[in-house]
């Protein structure tokens, strides 16, 4: 099933790691999905397990660039 998304989030970090920017990412993303419904999240692939909700849907890419800015 191919859901339209109501809502996008993108983030030049990685997601999920150790990072305080996954938790900030997280939970936009919660909130996003609970007033908006679907939503597609977009980030760099991360170093931890992804954590699958049923109305966020999370795609990555791989980036060799370790400065944000230039991500």
């Amino acid at each position: 099933m191919n859901p339209t998304f109501r809502s996008v989030y993108a983030a030049f970090d990685q997601y999920p790691s150790s990072k305080g920017a996954s938790t900030h990412i997280d939970h936009v993303c919660q909130v996003l999905s609970q007033y908006h419904g679907p939503t597609l999240l977009l980030t760099v692939e991360g170093t931890g397990p992804l954590k699958p909700t049923e109305n966020i849907h999370h795609i990555t890419f791989k980036s060799e660039e370790p400065n944000v800015l230039r991500r």
